[in-house]
Formats: structure tokens, sequence, C-alpha cells
């Protein structure tokens, strides 16, 4: 499916020289300070501290001199244990007495007292990835000078390197690969005999502490999770083990802790395992599955450790590279180069960094095998995070994979697929039980259990959670080609997804024509706007719901199955409310004309779902809805002190879908200031959400390609500031990949596209294109004005060129 890594190893002399960049000068991909974090400190661990993963594992560096720690997580750590979180007094009674509060608009008590009753989970809160513990190392350097923590993208590395009485010493911290599972840490010096340092574990949760040999050992219970929303009692226990190598020096230890001596270097391979085997078993013994990591990573030793590292990481980070110039600025720490950028726009390169930053994330948290992203990625060192780090399905966990296909990243999305085979099972459950359907639904959160019920409130009671998610099926198909995987995965998860909404629909009371969702909600909307708390048939599900029946439509006929199901969901599309224009010229919310003027500020953009990032609204097919969707971004204001970091990453992704690069551009500034972005780039400010960083990475792919309905669109929403510049190895629908395409003072100069499938080209280009095949000219006459479509040969090379 996709390209395999290489699995011969380099001579080990030409590997550590590949290696040394991690402690060169600072490069162009490299995160840079010269101050180090404070261990522990919550602030420093969101703006200052710089993250490691393979997908399962993931650690926090802070880079401190006398006292560091590795805060590490393990994304199976979890509160709470498997549970079915299916109302038990669901009926169709009650489903039918929500639908007539729902219709009637009754007031917000009555609703809430008969969804609880009836429709919302129980408990009603769902668990929280919580963090495990730290890694704390102690040294006896006090005072010391020209400090420099880095994180190079290119080797996936956070290293620290200081000096203090004439000796120089380095630490490099790294991720083993997959097959390897353990946090890689060396510590060397540059005189023999220098490395002395304190090892211990440190939780907070419940633990105790051991040592074996060469290995320090904690015992964890997840019990600081036990926050009072959270209604399931924990059941999940876990191990970490840190097992320390040592050249030259001696090694002693006591109950709690490992010290080292006199040492010329020092390895240490961290592993962390749980008793989680699935969402519904809890089967694993950790201990054993622990030191056995532990063990088999030792045997293999530090430097082929490395070596597979490095070879399984690059293969996948080094298939994209951007170059959108640079200048002097790359000379400065990477807080005052944030800052003057939202200022002025005049870094160009830190446009470039933060793309690689966001693709690095993406590796370095959603591998397969692992665990989903959720709301930190997989970097959490709290036992209560915000929204419990969950999995939101209203738009964050989406936004978290909006650019892996683009990005050339697809296995990155199988752990999102992984999830939903599970929801397809918990999901059947409360399609059944709740609403009488079949098939399979999720709301607006889910958990490490699966829950698919709605939960929280009357804010849970959307239930097209499932239908936003397919989204990322149909991509998966459309950017990588694999009809094999789209028979046997893809399409039987939208297929279930489907037969759902076609028991769910019904018939409006009032709007006869349309089939509508009820009850449901417009994330996250209540009644401030409204005046109710459910809604029936809001635009966001209208245009979900519609997105799904026509991929479904779309697949059934390419894999030639399910002939009947393909005409049902034709007649489900006609009844669909279509999008309307309300009397200010927005495109309406809801089925009313009731949109606010007012409401400039809210976060959500729930019905622009259909613009961004669905193509149903279109500048080229649907000018009208196109022009109104525009006209509800700017009632939603951009560049807005009252959003959240990552609604202004949706406003920067539809302003690129309405080819508004500038506009696009001004979200992006403001991102990085305005306390809406951490120092170090990664989390958002105010509750250390990763979602804007993959917002952003979106955003800034689609400055240079986008794909609407299945048309390859070059250099659609280029802003101004990024007038020149360079990107190479993007993917786009068709199976497509673009290399070398080029652009000067803002013109299109040129790109090569390789079809890996042989499906059609589709080239929507305002440059009028010559496209050459093993360099002869194609004879090619747009079929509509801008669009260029012709045949493409699996593994053939075309030349993109402005004619001149």
């Amino acid at each position: 499916m996709f390209p395999l890594v290489r699995s011969f190893l380099l001579p080990l002399g030409l590997f550590w020289a590949s290696i040394a960049a991690a402690f060169a000068a600072p490069g162009p991909l490299t995160l840079w300070f010269t101050t180090p974090g404070t261990p522990g400190k919550t602030q420093s661990w969101q703006q200052e501290a710089l993250p490691v993963g393979n997908g399962r594992l993931a650690a926090m560096v802070y880079g401190g001199v006398a006292q560091e720690q590795i805060q590490f997580n393990e994304d199976t750590i979890w509160s709470g244990q498997p549970h079915d979180y299916t109302n038990p007094n669901s009926s169709l009674a009650n489903l039918a007495l929500l639908r007539e509060d729902c219709f009637n608009r009754v007031p917000k008590a009555k609703t809430l007292a008969d969804a609880t009753n009836g429709l919302i989970g129980v408990p009603i809160q769902e668990a929280a990835y919580t963090a495990p513990g730290a890694l704390a190392l102690s040294f006896p350097q006090a005072q010391f000078t020209n400090y420099l923590r880095t994180l190079d993208l290119d080797t996936a590395t956070v290293a620290v390197k200081y000096e203090s009485e004439g000796i120089t010493y380095q630490r490099e911290i790294s991720a083993g690969a997959p097959s390897n599972q353990v946090i890689m840490i060396r510590l060397t010096a540059s005189q023999p005999g220098h490395i002395h340092f304190k090892c211990a574990f440190t939780s907070p949760q419940t633990a105790t502490y051991e040592t074996t040999g060469q290995d320090l050992i904690m015992h964890g219970t997840v019990t600081a999770a036990n926050n009072p929303h959270y209604g399931l009692s924990n059941a999940v226990v876990y191990d970490a083990r840190v097992r320390i190598q040592t050249t030259g020096g001696s090694l002693t230890t006591t109950g709690d802790a490992i010290s080292v001596t006199n040492a010329d270097e020092a390895i240490l391979l961290l592993g962390v395992a749980s008793n989680v085997k699935n969402y519904k078993e809890l089967s694993v013994d950790p201990v054993t599955t622990c030191s056995n990591q532990v063990a088999a990573a030792a045997l293999v030793g530090y430097p082929r450790l490395r070596q597979a590292q490095l070879q399984d990481y690059q293969s996948l980070f080094q298939r994209v590279t951007l170059d959108l110039g640079a200048n002097d600025r790359t000379n400065l720490d990477l807080g005052t180069r944030k800052k003057q950028m939202s200022l002025d726009g005049l870094d160009p390169q830190l446009v470039t960094l933060d793309f690689q930053l966001g693709r690095y994330l993406l590796i370095a948290g959603s591998r397969p095998g692992s665990q989903a992203l959720n709301l930190q990625g997989k970097w959490n060192d709290s036992p209560n995070p915000s929204w419990g780090s969950k999995m939101t399905l209203n738009i964050n966990e989406e936004m978290n994979y909006w650019a892996a296909e683009t990005v050339n990243l697809p296995e990155c999305t199988l752990p999102l697929f992984d999830m939903m085979n599970d929801l397809a099972v918990t999901g059947h459950r409360v399609a059944a039980a709740t609403y009488g359907a079949d098939g399979w639904v999720v709301h607006h959160n889910t958990d490490l259990w699966r829950d698919a019920a709605p939960c929280n409130s009357l804010d849970g009671i959307w239930p097209t959670g499932g239908a936003w998610l397919c989204q990322h099926v149909w991509w998966h198909y459309l950017y990588t080609g694999d009809k094999a995987w789209l028979a046997t995965n893809g399409y039987p998860l939208m297929k279930g997804a489907a037969l759902f909404f076609d028991k769910f629909l019904v018939r409006h009371p009032v709007y006869t024509n349309w089939l509508v969702t009820c009850p449901s909600f417009s994330p996250e909307h209540d009644e401030a706007i409204y005046k109710v708390a459910t809604v029936p048939g809001p635009t966001m599900d209208n245009e979900l719901c519609r997105d799904l029946f026509t991929h479904v439509v779309a697949a059934s006929e390419i894999l030639g199955v399910d002939n009947d199901f393909r005409d049902r969901m034709k007649y489900l599309l006609s009844q669909l409310p279509p999008d309307q224009i309300g009397q200010g010229g927005q495109l309406q919310e809801w089925l009313e004309d009731v949109d606010a003027s007012i409401d400039t500020a809210h976060r959500h953009c729930s019905h622009l779902v259909g613009l961004y990032p669905g193509d149903q609204i279109s500048l080229y097919y649907t000018p009208e809805l196109a022009a109104a969707a525009k006209h509800s971004v700017d009632l939603r204001r951009d560049a807005n002190s009252a959003l959240t970091p990552w609604s202004c990453a949706w406003r920067m992704n539809l302003r690129t879908r309405l080819q508004e690069g500038d506009a696009a551009w001004k979200n992006l500034l403001f991102l990085y200031g305005y306390n809406k972005t951490a120092t170090n780039l990664i989390f958002a400010d105010n509750n250390r959400q990763l979602d804007a960083i993959f917002g952003r990475l979106a955003g800034i792919a689609n400055f240079f390609v986008q794909c609407p309905r299945e048309e390859i669109i070059l250099l659609p929403a280029l802003p101004t500031a990024l007038a020149h510049g360079r990107v190479s190895g993007l993917r786009a629908s068709g199976a497509f990949v673009i290399n070398d395409l080029t652009w000067t003072n803002g013109q299109f100069t040129g790109a090569t596209l390789i079809s890996q499938a042989g499906h059609p080209g589709k080239i929507r280009s305002r440059w009028p294109l010559r496209i050459l095949e093993d360099g002869n000219p194609l004879a090619i006459v747009p079929t509509i004005p801008t669009l260029y479509q012709f045949p493409t040969r699996a593994g053939a090379t075309y030349r993109l060129e402005p004619m001149k």
C-alpha cells in the first residue's frame, strides 16, 4: 500500500556522521532556545519543553541543567475502564418524546430532563487521557555557559548542550522506531569520566518504585484522574522501566533511584506499558511487556536503535520539502521569531518550520498500531487535562488529520480508521438501543473506551460525528488510489455510517419535503441564538450527510456493489434540505433564517463545513453559495481575540478555500501572536491542545495545492507575502504526487505530476498551461475555462508549465 522502508543498515561510521546535525549550529529545520526550561513547571512544559514520540510513546524534554525531566506518556493510559456508555433507559418511546421536544421548541429544562433520562450516556462524562509520570535526572552542574536546546526536525532529536567548568555536556533524546518502543536518552561529555547523575521516577498517580540490576522500575495505578466529573472506576495499571547502560564509571542503586558516577557515556532506555489490550479488554501484563521491550532494545544497542529510528522516521519526513526563502531571522531564537512574525510577517522560513513541525508531530503522534491523536496529540503532563484530552469529534479530531493525505503521510491516518472500526461496534449498540437504527453512530466526543453515546449535556446531542469522520475515509482512497483498502475497510465504514442515517432521518412536520436529523445541535450554539436547546436539521448535519451519501454512491460505483443501496442513497440525497441563503446574505446555520448579525465571535463555523473541509460549496460550481459562505466568514470575523486557536485555524482554512490567501495569512500571523500559540509553536496557549498546529499545517498546504471535487488547483490561495517558493512531495486526489511546484513573484512557473494509479488528471489553473508527457506536449484544450483534463498512465510523469 505504501513504500516499504529500506531494511539495510549503514556502516556505523557513516551513521554517526548522519546524526551529527543534532549538535550542529541551528539549521533551517531546527527549533532552538538558549535557555533551559523549568522541570515540573506547567507553564514551562507548555511554552518551552520539546516533544518526541513514536505514536504509542511520547515525551516532553525541558532541558534543565542541574535538574532535567523527561515527562512521558503512553497512549493507553487513561482513566476509567472498558464500559458501554449506552443509556440503559433508551427506548423508541423516549426518542419520540425527544423529537417532539425538538420540533416543538420546548424549554431547555424539559429537553435536558428527557435526554438525561433516556438518551445521554451513563456516566455523562467520559474518561480522560492522563499523565503516568516523569523521569527525573539530577546533575552536579549548577553553573553553565553556552547553553543550547534544540529540536532537529530532520532527525527527530531533542538535543541539549552546555559548558560547565571547561567541560561540554551533551544530551540527545529521541523516540525509538515503533518496532523498538523505547524513548532513548544519550549523555556524553567532552572529557572521559565526567558523567555523573541520579535517576528517579516521579508520578501524579499512585506508584511504587524498585530497582533491579541496571533497571529502575515504576509500578503505577491510575488514580489521580478521578475527577468527580468522570464516573468510571479506574482499572488501568502500568509499568515504566528505564535501563541505564554506561561506558566506564560506576552504577549504584537504592530502592527508588539509580546513581551513575565517573562514566564516559550513559544510555537510558525508557519503556512504558499498560494492561490495556484494546477498548474492551484489560489483559496485558504490563510488567512482563515493559520488561521485554526494554530488554529487547538493550540487546539491539543504542547505535542501531538510533539508526533504525532515523531510517524509519526520515522515510516519512523527507517525502516533502518546502522552501519559502529565508533571512537573518533564522539566527534568532524561536520565541523572538514568533513574536516578530506576528507583528510584521517578514519571516517566511518560520512558515516552513511551522509546516514541517506539524508534519513532525503527526509522525510522532499517530503511527500504525497506535491510538489516534487526541486533543493534546499524545503529550500531556496533567492527570486532569483540559476537556479530558479526549477525541472531540465536532471539529478538533478531524482537524488533527485534515492535512495528513496532502502532506504525504497517509500511514498516519490508519490509527484514526482503527478507532472508527471500534466505534462501528460500540456505535452500533448505541444506534440500535437509542435510535432503533442500523449501522453505527457517534456523537461529539469519544475516549479510549470508544463511547459513542451523547455525553456532557445537551451539547452532546449531535449525531453526525461518524459522518464527519468518514470524510477522511474517502480522502484516503482518493489520495492513495487503494481500491482494495476501499473495499475491505473504507466502504464498510462509510456504508455503516450511512445505514444509521437511513433510519434516523425523519420527515420535518413543517418543511415536509425534507428529511432531517432530529434531535440534533449546531455545535456549540444554544439558546443565545436559536432560543432552544436542540434543533432539527442544522445546516452542518445536512452538509455532512450529503457528503457521506455522495461518497457512498461513488464508492459503490467504483466497487460495483450494492446497487439497491446506492439508489437508496440517491433518494436520501434528494430529500435533504439544501443550503439556504438568509436575508442578510449569509449562509443559514439553521433551517430558519435566524442567524444573528451580532454573532461575530463564535468559535464554531459549523454551517461552513460544506465549504471546508467539505467541497459542496464551490467558487466554480456554486458561486452564490460561496458568496453567502464568505459573508458568514466575514460575520464571524478573522483574527478575533475572542477566538480559540483552533477556531482561528479553521477560519484560515475557510479563507484558503475561498482563495483569499491574504486573509488566510492574516489568520496565520494572528495565531503566531496574541497568546494564541505557545513559544515552542506547539500548543494552543489557553488549553494546551494541538489541533491548531494541525489546522495551520492544513492551511499552509492549502496555500499551494487544493483538491476540491477531485480537481487539483495549483497555488489557489498564495499569500502576497510568500511571493517566491518551491514545494515537492505533496499528494493530490487521483493518487498523484506533485513535485517541483515553483512560483516567482506570485506567478506559477512549473510543476511535475506523478500519476501513481493512472487516474485521469484534472488540473485547474488560472495560468494557461501546457502539459508534457515524457517531454512531448499533450494536445489539451480546457473543457471549461481554467480546467485541464487528460488521461494518465500509472507511473508516468507529467510536466506542467505556463504557456509562453
